[in-house]
């Protein structure tokens, strides 16, 4: 899996937090009042006829919690300048703070993603990067399913599906 830094891969740390071998995916419509997401005006995302499924099948997925530590990028190398170290006056008070925040030690990059997977192939169907506590919606009617707002690659493209 790809990080948004960039670290090296093999020093991201990856622990998953939640696994689910089977979800079933929805169709979500657009919201049409402040009331919240309904399951009952969901429909089952299908997958296309084959010549062994004739039927479309409702789509069943693998759901994934991640979460993914990278370390902080190495600190950049002060560049030289012309100007003296001594500070001077008007820059006295603005160097010092820039060199006390230098000198802290930065901290890891953590994320949390929803990721749903095919079944047999472990393929990526979509991601949810859990950024804020909206990406993941509760549903008014029911307590075992919720909307997620899945983004594609780049975040260019959302959308939001059920999942239960």
């Amino acid at each position: 899996m790809s990080s948004s830094n960039d670290s090296d891969p093999a020093e991201t740390i990856t622990r998953i937090l939640f696994l689910s071998p089977h979800v079933h995916i929805y169709a979500v419509p657009p919201l049409s009042s402040n009331k919240g997401y309904t399951t009952t005006s969901w429909t089952p995302l299908t997958s296309p006829p084959t010549a062994q499924t004739p039927k479309p099948e409702p789509i069943t997925t693998r759901l994934r919690v991640i979460e993914s530590s990278a370390p902080p990028p190495p600190p950049s190398r002060p560049t030289p300048s012309s100007s003296s170290n001594f500070p001077t006056s008007s820059t006295s008070k603005s160097s010092q703070e820039n060199q006390d925040h230098d000198h802290e030690e930065k901290q890891p990059t953590i994320t949390t993603t929803i990721l749903l997977e095919e079944k047999s192939t472990g393929d990526l169907f979509a991601a949810c990067p859990y950024t804020s506590p909206s990406a993941v919606l509760p549903v008014t009617d029911s307590t075992r399913f919720f909307a997620l707002r899945v983004e594609g690659e780049g975040g260019r493209m959302k959308a939001v599906l059920g999942v239960g």
